[in-house]
């Protein structure tokens, strides 16, 4: 349904620990929508630390998303409500969307003189404990448990074999040298 921003930010602050750190996964359009509504997120949230996680690998982050969208399986834990159907033409829309969408943070962090923590999706895969004590720096906050492999934490990777094949059949398809699209 439609984005409640008062809503999410309730929910967001009544969950914090008791030292009040809580969090909030944002894309642009979500603070965008906060704005539209009146809402004013760093009211609710103040002196904000901002986290800014990127992917390198721009193909399969923009494989992912189709999948996501077709299906509306975000989150491993979710179950699919339609097959993903390969799609060129969506997944060169998902590489542009990205690619705004990271230049958009770029703006707002550079226009706001913020310097967020960067983390890089594909380090946080291969070593989430060392990304996880980053996070746990800038929040103040010492961490007590750790789940030593990924999966512990009850977060699923999504990509497949399917997803490889996407990839293989897209730059097979799509790829040219002299091209930019």
């Amino acid at each position: 349904g439609r984005f409640d921003a008062m809503r999410r930010l309730r929910l967001v602050v009544s969950r914090a620990s008791g030292n009040r750190v809580c969090s909030l996964k944002l894309f642009q359009r979500h603070l965008a929508a906060m704005v539209r509504q009146g809402c004013d997120p760093w009211a609710f949230l103040p002196d904000p630390q901002f986290i800014y996680l990127v992917r390198h690998d721009l193909i399969g982050q923009s494989i992912s998303l189709v999948r996501a969208r077709q299906t509306r399986q975000y989150s491993g834990s979710h179950k699919a409500v339609s097959e993903p159907r390969y799609s060129a033409r969506f997944i060169k829309w998902a590489m542009r969307h990205i690619g705004r969408e990271n230049a958009r943070w770029e703006r707002y962090f550079a226009s706001n003189g913020i310097v967020p923590l960067r983390l890089v999706y594909e380090d946080l895969v291969a070593d989430h404990v060392a990304a996880l004590d980053r996070i746990a720096d800038l929040a103040g906050v010492s961490l007590s448990a750790v789940p030593q492999a990924l999966e512990e934490s009850g977060l699923l990777r999504q990509q497949d074999s399917l997803s490889a094949q996407w990839r293989g059949r897209f730059i097979r398809e799509e790829g040219d040298p002299c091209r930019i699209w």
